[in-house]
């Protein structure tokens, strides 16, 4: 007896240890990330929350929970992160359902997270299509949130789901997934030095200041203050999707499904809906209502409402106020006021009085508003292999205009650094060619003059 119970003590005092030490490792090696810190914290604070909204950044930077509670007089919360995937949002939504009494949750569906596309494979050396959810770049993201949960049973279905095919000790032991920082004694004593400088903070987020006196800065209930505008010459963006190609993809429309059963089972009102992005944005996906109409079959599908802001008319809030965003993906504090009081009026609004205030399609809003040069999106290639060869061997960037009239004449010309004492080049005149092909070592600024019914407009790129 003797022996089994001095047994019974080993084990349970190695145990001790073994939790000890892990803890501690944890501590030492663990990715510290602000945003994902306060969001718990706050998150965890709440007595109840009863409007939540799900999705990625471009939802806690542009939905300020604060002017939500004031047009509603519900306490509302973005349960949202940065590249956060739908498989993602519908365990939070577990978790928030298990601890909340909610009202309505209304689930950003924000294109990119929703679609496939192409990735390089090192491997394969090749392009190969993946879901977002399949997109390796977005797992980081997965793991800091799931090292904020606090244990439950929600988390313990998380680790097991993505075990399954990933890192099972990365899973159970976050440290594990550190391993190759083991002798990085630069990133442990960076590490070390911003979980010291939180714990002096109280927890409280810092305020950044950039050099021109713009503030960014962690709020309440998951809202990003930012007051930056996106520069003039800020009218470039890397193609990231091709809706001609590739749209919905399986993975994140069958999350999608599961989120609505979810909220149906749990006799909880829930709303679809896109958080607004810039003109340039929707153009560069080039078939931007393939998407929006395999979203809506979706809506219809399970009788739920689905608003898609990229819609709206712009009587009600215009997308090509530049000083709305702070970006090409995100808005600022200031198009985030706009749009909060946007969305409460549309959310607590009649459904068919709604869509009044929405076009049909992008080819209608095209259509009716007045001629707008957007700026250009770009890919880059190799000029003897095309798009399609190793990402390190492309020597070409290609820029299309994107505008909303199909017969709007261009006028081009450009700097490059270094060369003509800054004097620009003609590169065409007065043609409707969409599409600038510039060697990818070169740098300088873009002028298009872009011409309709003889009414001018002239933009600048820089390169």
């Amino acid at each position: 007896m003797k022996r089994f119970f001095t047994r019974g003590i080993s084990v349970i005092a190695g145990t001790l240890i073994f939790v000890f030490i892990c803890h501690q490792l944890n501590y030492i090696f663990c990715a510290t990330d602000e945003w994902f810190q306060q969001l718990f914290r706050s998150y965890y604070k709440q007595d109840n929350i009863d409007n939540l909204f799900l999705g990625s950044s471009v939802v806690y930077f542009s939905e300020n929970p604060e002017i939500m509670d004031e047009e509603t007089g519900l306490n509302n919360f973005n349960l949202s992160s940065n590249a956060q995937r739908i498989d993602t949002s519908y365990f939070l939504l577990k978790d928030a359902i298990e601890k909340n009494d909610l009202k309505n949750v209304y689930i950003d569906c924000y294109s990119w997270i929703m679609t496939e596309y192409e990735i390089w494979d090192n491997e394969k050396q090749q392009y190969v299509m993946v879901d977002y959810i399949d997109d390796p770049y977005n797992d980081g993201q997965l793991w800091k949130l799931i090292d904020e949960l606090k244990f439950s049973l929600t988390k313990a279905q998380i680790i097991a789901e993505y075990s399954k095919e990933g890192d099972v000790f990365g899973a159970v032991l976050p440290f594990t997934r550190y391993r190759q920082k083991l002798f990085d004694w630069d990133y442990i004593k960076e590490n070390l030095a911003l979980k010291t400088k939180t714990k002096k903070n109280n927890g409280e987020p810092e305020i950044h200041t950039d050099e021109y006196g713009f503030k960014c800065y962690i709020q309440e209930k998951g809202y990003q203050y930012i007051d930056t505008e996106i520069p003039e010459d800020g009218r470039a963006l890397a193609k990231e999707r091709d809706f001609n190609k590739y749209c919905m993809g399986k993975k994140g429309e069958s999350w999608l499904r599961k989120c609505i059963e979810l909220c149906q089972k749990n006799n909880i009102n829930v709303t679809l809906y896109v958080t607004p992005n810039i003109e340039l944005q929707i153009a560069s996906t080039e078939n931007y209502d393939r998407y929006y109409r395999e979203l809506t079959a979706i809506a219809d599908e399970y009788n739920v409402e689905l608003y898609d802001f990229n819609l709206i008319k712009e009587d009600y809030l215009d997308l090509n106020d530049r000083s709305m965003f702070c970006d090409v993906h995100h808005m600022n504090a200031k198009g985030a006021e706009k749009f909060t009081k946007l969305l409460a009026k549309v959310l607590r609004s009649n459904p068919d009085k709604n869509k009044e205030m929405f076009y049909e399609s992008i080819v209608q809003k095209k259509a009716c508003e007045k001629p707008m040069l957007y700026g250009c999106y770009f890919y880059d290639y190799n000029e003897e292999s095309g798009v399609e060869s190793d990402p390190s061997e492309y020597d070409y960037r290609d820029f299309v205009i994107a505008s909303n009239r199909e017969n709007m004449k261009y006028t081009v010309s450009r700097t490059i650094n270094g060369k003509n004492d800054g004097i620009p080049e003609l590169i065409q005149e007065s043609t409707d060619n969409k599409e600038i092909k510039i060697p990818i070592n070169e740098h300088g600024i873009i002028y298009i003059d872009g011409e309709y019914e003889n009414q001018h407009q002239i933009i600048e790129i820089d390169y």
